[in-house]
C-alpha cells in the first residue's frame, strides 16, 4: 500500500498542474496553423496543454538556443521542438548562438553551461540546462512565465504524514516535490496541529497518511478551509497503526459523506484481478475528466486497498 499511496498522489497532484493549465489557458485559446503529424508515435505533434501554453502568449517570446558546434546534435533536437512551439503561436521567436563567441547573452541571461537554451518573456526568464529540454521542461518554462502568481500546495507535518524532504524510495516524496517544482506549483510545510485556520495563500492542502491522531482542532480548520472553497488532497493506508488516524480523516471527509471503511477491497472478477489474486484489484476505466483523458484504458493496480464508502453530493 505505500507505493500505492505515493503513485496516487503523484498522479493526483500532476494531473492538477495539468488541469490548471488546461483551464487558464483555454480561456485564450485561438486558432492557428495546424500540420499534419504523419509519424506513427505523434513525435512531431505537442500536447494539448503545450498547444494551449504556446497560444496563450500575448506578446513575442525570445528563445535563444546558446550551443556549442561541436554537439550538433543536442542542438537539432532542441531546435525541432522549439519549432513545433512556433507552428503554435506566432509570438515565438528563434535564434542561436555560439555559447563560446556570444559574451554579451552569455554575460545577460548568466548562462554557465554550453546546450542552455534561454526563454525571455515580458521581462522574466527561465534557463533550460542540458537535459532539461524535454516538452515538459519547455512547457513548464512557459506556464511560469506567463503565470502572474505560482499556486502554492501546503504540505501537512506533524502527525507523521509522509513528507515531501523524505528521499527514501519506499516512503518518501521527494520525486513528487521535482513534480510540483517543475508544474510551476511553490509548497510548503503546514504544522497541522499547530494551526487553528488554514492560511489563506494555500491553493491546495494535503495531508498524506497520518500515522497518529489528527486533534479536533486543526479537523475544524480544514473543514472551514473547503468550506470557503479550499482544494484538499487526503490519502491513508487502509490499516493505520492507530485507527483514530482514520477516524480523524473521516471526521474531515463527513460532510462530502464519504469515509474509508477499513475493509478489504476483494475483486470478484477474475479479469480485474492482477495475477489472479483477488486482493489485487485493477483499474482502467477512470471516468471523464481532463485528468484523466489521457490514461483511459492504461491498468492501476490497488494492492491489498480499501474501500472509500458513501456518496458524494452532487455538485
Amino acid at each position: 500500500m505505500r507505493g500505492r499511496g505515493r503513485s496516487i498522489a503523484a498522479s493526483v497532484l500532476l494531473g492538477i498542474a495539468l488541469l490548471a493549465a488546461l483551464v487558464a489557458a483555454n480561456v485564450f485559446a485561438s486558432k492557428s496553423t495546424r500540420a499534419w503529424d504523419l509519424t506513427r508515435f505523434g513525435n512531431n505533434t505537442l500536447a494539448p496543454q503545450s498547444v494551449l501554453a504556446a497560444r496563450n502568449l500575448t506578446s513575442d517570446l525570445q528563445v535563444i538556443g546558446l550551443f556549442r558546434p561541436t554537439q550538433p546534435g543536442d542542438q537539432a533536437e532542441a531546435e525541432a521542438l522549439i519549432a513545433l512551439y512556433a507552428q503554435q503561436s506566432p509570438h515565438v521567436h528563434y535564434r542561436s548562438a555560439n555559447v563560446d563567441t556570444d559574451v554579451a547573452d552569455v554575460k545577460l541571461y548568466s548562462v554557465t553551461e554550453a546546450d542552455t537554451v534561454v526563454l525571455d518573456y515580458n521581462g522574466k526568464t527561465q534557463l533550460l540546462l542540458p537535459g532539461s529540454q524535454t516538452e515538459q521542461d519547455f512547457t513548464s518554462a512557459l506556464l511560469k512565465l506567463e503565470s502572474s502568481r505560482v499556486p502554492m500546495v501546503c504540505w501537512a507535518v506533524g502527525d507523521a504524514e509522509r513528507e515531501l524532504s523524505d528521499v527514501t524510495k519506499s516512503t518518501g516524496y521527494s520525486s513528487v516535490e521535482s513534480l510540483l517544482t517543475r508544474n510551476n506549483f511553490a509548497h510548503r510545510d503546514l504544522i497541522l496541529s499547530q494551526v487553528t485556520a488554514i492560511p489563506s495563500d494555500c491553493d491546495e492542502l494535503v495531508i498524506l497518511d497520518p500515522t497518529t491522531p489528527i486533534g479536533d482542532k486543526p479537523v475544524a480548520a480544514v473543514d472551514a478551509y473547503l468550506a470557503a472553497g479550499g482544494r484538499l488532497l487526503v490519502a491513508a493506508e487502509p490499516w493505520p497503526k492507530d485507527p483514530k488516524s482514520t477516524a480523524a480523516l473521516n471526521a474531515i471527509l463527513k460532510p462530502y459523506a464519504v469515509a474509508f471503511s477499513g475493509a478489504l477491497v476483494v475483486e470478484a472478477d477474475p479479469s480485474r484481478a492482477s495475477a489472479q489474486d483477488p486482493a489485487i484489484a485493477v483499474v482502467i476505466n477512470y471516468g471523464q475528466s481532463p485528468i484523466t483523458r489521457d490514461v483511459q484504458g492504461i491498468a492501476s493496480f490497488f494492492p491489498r486497498s480499501t474501500a472509500i464508502t458513501g456518496t458524494a453530493p452532487a455538485g
